[in-house]
């Protein structure tokens, strides 16, 4: 098979690293510092992981090993945004309320946001953050599929 262009590969890192940082930044503004560590940790090992399967550095880590975790990263990264999209569109619909969006969510239901909050989070979470943790687990996807073949290559 033909070797993912180099281009490519940065675009796809790239982009996944402004999905992140995007969200950080996100995680900074709206809750303070406190929700600075776990999304600057995970954006700190998804930028390693993303890069070291493009950059020769990245051979001193086993490969099945970032492929692995890129495979199921793109996979969190995905099922988070699905999960997230369908529990606020039940509570918009009134299928469930905000209390047990909550719940399902695993936040405090003290923090519980009124009908017209929800809808208006739920419309800003859709245009402007499920878009980039959608893409950003897509391309964690794109980029796990296309490196494989390194491994095949380096295999035959």
């Amino acid at each position: 098979g033909e070797r993912m262009p180099r281009w490519m590969q940065r675009g796809v890192v790239g982009t996944a690293c402004a999905a992140m940082t995007a969200y950080v930044v996100y995680a900074f503004a709206a809750n303070g510092f406190q929700w600075l560590i776990a999304p600057g940790v995970l954006f700190a090992a998804g930028s390693v992981i993303a890069l070291a399967l493009i950059q020769p550095w990245g051979r001193v880590i086993p490969r099945p090993l970032l492929l692995l975790l890129a495979w199921v990263g793109g996979a969190i990264l995905i099922l988070k945004t699905l999960y997230g999209a369908s529990v606020q569109m039940l509570a918009v619909t009134g299928v469930i309320t905000w209390q047990q969006a909550q719940t399902l969510i695993g936040a405090p239901v003290s923090q519980a946001p009124t009908a017209q909050e929800g809808a208006h989070m739920t419309l800003w979470n859709f245009l402007v953050w499920n878009p980039w943790f959608l893409l950003g687990g897509v391309l964690f996807c794109a980029l796990a599929w296309l490196a494989r073949r390194d491994l095949s290559e380096r295999l035959s």
